[in-house]
């Protein structure tokens, strides 16, 4: 799905169909808002969607990844600034992290999560929410439509714990 789509989905659930209350550019913000409140929920259930690998030398520069948020595990590795260091010496180490998918930027950008047809209907739905909150419509609905897709994915996934 491309972003081109998710807005015309968003422009459909917000009756914005002609283009006149919302720029492209103002939704494509709200998807990559949406896109990033879903992202923390995965991670925070340690969905492996997210998880990806990297390998830390400790005799080079480990650069920290876009979209870092945090190591799968525990690992002998210190955080300065925008660098890892491996607090062993001559080591090397596989370490999965878990990351945010890249920002869209153009309607012609893919969206993320191209696999999951539930992913992206949650953004979808949270973008329209965050729509319709910008022009001070009753979002009463749409909070608790936002609330029923946090149950969703707590069951979907699990709880934490």
């Amino acid at each position: 799905m491309l972003v081109r789509d998710a807005i015309n989905i968003i422009r459909g659930r917000i009756n914005d169909e002609f283009d006149t209350g919302y720029e492209p550019g103002v939704l494509i913000n709200y998807i990559n808002d949406a896109i990033k409140y879903l992202s923390h929920a995965l991670i925070a259930r340690n969905e492996p969607v997210l998880a990806k690998w990297m390998e830390l030398d400790s005799s080079k520069e480990n650069f920290v990844p876009n979209g870092f948020v945090r190591f799968a595990g525990g690992y002998p590795i210190r955080r300065l600034g925008d660098r890892f260091y491996v607090i062993d010496e001559k080591t090397t180490i596989n370490a999965k992290y878990f990351c945010l998918p890249d920002e869209v930027k153009a309607e012609d950008d893919e969206m993320p999560f191209s696999n999951n047809d539930t992913y992206r209907a949650i953004i979808c739905n949270l973008a329209a929410i965050y729509a319709l909150n910008q022009h001070e419509f009753n979002v009463e609905r749409d909070t608790a439509m936002r609330q029923e897709l946090e149950q969703i994915i707590i069951q979907s996934l699990g709880t934490v714990g």
